[in-house]
């Protein structure tokens, strides 16, 4: 243990004493770095940043609550406006208003100590006239005092953009260098910096773009309150045209007692709509039994051979039947739109359906000697088919047509009104007209 401790302590004064003869080259490497560190640094460019914070008050209108049902939807819509908000803030209208107070203040001689002095490209010089360079800075001053972001000089814009390049006045250049964003999370604030080579710019743009991103929220909200006038406006007149007309309405209806007692209309239309009830449920029995009788005489057809449903298919579709079937339709469907009250048109239908049944009888009687039989009373079996097929057709254009008028009937007693329903509703709603109407008034002003 006594020789260990020795040894350490031997080595330990050995490496004192290299360092100790080598004090002076360790000490003028030290500050041979230093002072290459300290030129160094002053060679570089030298830039000053400023900044401003910017309460948004997005944090107060949207309010987020996490003992809402849905806080990460609240936390969405506040990133999602700041988001926007700094892209506005950043938008090309805001900094050509920030570019035009840069140019002016130092292209007029008028002013003070400019900020930066012009930089010269030998491939490409700038060459402009005082008049032209006057010009421009005229236009400048009216699109920076009527807060207008855009040159809208087709001759003029050209060399907006050449000297703003040359000065980097320019869009690109100005938000290269500046910096917006929120100060911390917990917090609506927005920062806004910028950095530059000469300490009073930097404070100078930071406060112009300050002011004038404030003159851009007053005139948009000027113009949304404009915006708001001229809709109520437009509203309050409109409805106060409705109003007057009907009241005008109202007063007219009231002194020429113009609505009159339906109730006699309306017992005439019930009427109508339990005939044709009636009617259609016997249309809808005639059609049943139509269907069943066709099965059973198929069925009687069929064992006399093919020829006999042939037949019968042949009789149906001859343009004789088709033309006496079409007809029945149309004297149907007329009388029952009459209600069933049109004598005339009643003993038309019954007249071209006796017509219809002797012609039947013609075309079964040509077809005799075809294995046709015949039931006890002598009658066709290919007749009652036919018979039976023109019942299923006209039963079920009679209950379509039926049908067709009993909504229409049933439409136009829901319509029918007694005078004294009639005013009470033109009188709600010139009330509810004139809620609204007071409503907008009270909004407008």
């Amino acid at each position: 243990i006594i020789n260990r401790r020795h040894s350490f302590t031997m080595d330990l004064q050995f490496f004192i004493n290299v360092l100790l003869k080598r004090k002076w080259l360790i000490l003028s490497t030290m500050l041979a770095a230093a002072v290459a560190a300290y030129f160094l640094v002053n060679m570089q460019d030298k830039k000053y940043k400023s900044y401003a914070v910017v309460s948004t008050g997005i944090m107060g209108a949207q309010g987020l609550n996490t003992e809402r049902e849905i806080p990460f939807f609240q936390q969405f819509q506040i990133d999602m406006s700041i988001n926007n908000l700094t892209e506005f803030i950043k938008s090309r209208q805001n900094i050509n208003l920030l570019s035009y107070h840069l140019l002016i203040h130092d292209m007029d001689i008028s002013k003070d100590r400019p900020f930066r002095s012009m930089k010269i490209d030998e491939e490409n010089p700038i060459n402009y006239s005082d008049v032209e360079i006057d010009a421009l800075i005229t236009l400048m001053k009216i699109k920076v005092d009527s807060i207008q972001p855009y040159l809208d000089d087709p001759l003029l814009e050209p060399i907006y953009k050449k000297i703003a390049k040359a000065y980097e006045y320019d869009n690109e250049s100005l938000v290269e260098n500046m910096n917006i964003g929120m100060k911390n999370a917990e917090s609506d604030l927005l920062n806004i910096e910028f950095e530059s080579e000469n300490p009073v710019l930097s404070a100078y743009v930071v406060n112009k773009f300050c002011a004038i991103l404030l003159l851009n929220h007053r005139e948009m909200r000027i113009k949304e309150d404009r915006s708001k006038v001229e809709f109520y406006k437009t509203l309050v007149k409109s409805k106060k045209e409705e109003l007057d007309k009907r009241e005008r309405d109202y007063n007219q209806f009231r002194q020429t007692g113009s609505l009159v007692d339906i109730n006699n209309q309306k017992e005439s239309t019930v009427t109508q709509i339990k005939e044709l009830e009636l009617s259609l449920e016997d249309y809808m029995q005639r059609r049943e039994a139509a269907k069943r009788n066709i099965i059973d005489l198929n069925k009687y057809l069929g064992e006399y051979g093919s020829s006999n449903q042939d037949d019968a298919s042949k009789i149906l579709s001859s343009k004789t039947i088709l033309q006496l079937q079409e007809k029945i339709k149309t004297v149907n469907d007329a009388y029952i739109e009459s209600g069933l009250q049109d004598q005339k048109l009643r003993i038309l239908k019954e007249a071209t359906e006796n017509q219809l049944a002797n012609q039947l009888k013609l075309h079964a009687e040509a077809r005799k000697g075809k294995n046709i039989d015949k039931d006890n009373s002598g009658e066709s079996i290919l007749n009652k088919k036919i018979e039976a097929e023109l019942e299923l057709n006209l039963t079920q254009e009679a209950i379509k047509s039926t049908n067709q008028e009993l909504n229409r009937l049933r439409g136009k007693s829901q319509a029918f009104i007694s005078s004294d329903a009639g005013l009470n509703k033109m009188e709600t709603d010139i009330d509810v007209i004139k809620g609204e109407y007071i409503n907008l008034k009270h909004e407008l002003n």
